[in-house]
């Protein structure tokens, strides 16, 4: 069978901590993940506005925004769809998409007291989902995007220059900021663009993150990452972008206890 590469744009996020609490309660564990997922990336926000654009653009199909999870690993992507609107199908929207679903993400799952750390990237990617087949999803720039996510020392999401180059204008991009990513020492790689989470929670209302209950251990490292996530939190803070679409304190609230009772 052969396979044609998709130019595909994508989020790699990996749950910190996530060892902890599925020692707990797995199911549960499970559960709370799969309605973060659903309520920040696709069944409210990104894939809503995807499909309105398709429908007001009359095109035969809307574009998906799609996401798996693994272990402590999830992924989210969108492919190109030539069927679809060609707005949605340029390299810029596809990765501006991503970087919406991203954010909201963060926000979430940051707020609610689970943080995340992850990278965005953009390239082909060979992707099967055929029932015959095992499923898999690899490339180039995807193992790439792996790689910077495991080097980053924060909660938080930093641009592969893959997706920087995607983008074009990075200016024109609301839901990135530019900052100093903090790396680990042997990294080569110095990103300088990440995914603004911070906006989401002041849009409408004021979130705060759980900073005392959310890194917890001894291990000096796990310090490192609370104080530069904190940073970068701080430093949003201050001048907050504009954002078309925040976090609701409801749901944050209900997550937060449901999360309490996990690590009781």
């Amino acid at each position: 069978m052969e396979l044609e590469p998709t130019p595909t744009a994508f989020a790699v996020l990996d749950i910190l901590g996530y060892g902890r609490l599925m020692a707990k309660k797995p199911e549960e564990v499970l559960i709370l993940m799969q309605e973060l997922l659903k309520s920040s990336v696709i069944n409210r926000f990104v894939q809503h506005d995807l499909d309105q654009f398709a429908r007001l653009s009359g095109a035969d199909t809307t574009p998906v925004i799609e996401y798996l999870q693994f272990s402590d690993t999830l992924i989210i992507y969108l492919r190109e769809d030539k069927l679809g609107p060609a707005q949605l199908a340029k390299p810029s929207q596809l990765v501006e998409s991503v970087c919406y679903a991203t954010s909201l993400t963060l926000a979430h799952f940051i707020a609610t007291g689970i943080p995340l750390r992850g990278a965005i990237g953009f390239g082909r990617t060979f992707i099967s989902q055929n029932s015959q087949n095992p499923f898999f999803f690899t490339g180039v720039e995807l193992y790439e995007t792996f790689k910077l996510e495991r080097e980053q020392m924060w909660a938080g999401a930093a641009l592969h220059h893959s997706a920087e180059e995607a983008l074009e204008d990075l200016h024109e991009c609301p839901f990135v900021a530019r900052c100093s990513v903090p790396m680990v020492d042997s990294s080569g790689f110095k990103p300088e663009m990440a995914i603004d989470w911070v906006s989401c929670l002041k849009c409408g209302t004021d979130i705060i993150p759980p900073w005392n209950t959310m890194f917890r251990g001894s291990d000096p490292k796990i310090e490192t990452k609370r104080e530069k996530t904190l940073s970068f939190y701080k430093l949003l803070d201050l001048k907050p972008r504009s954002v078309s679409l925040g976090v609701a304190k409801e749901t944050i609230d209900s997550m937060r206890t449901r999360l309490s009772h996990l690590l009781t």
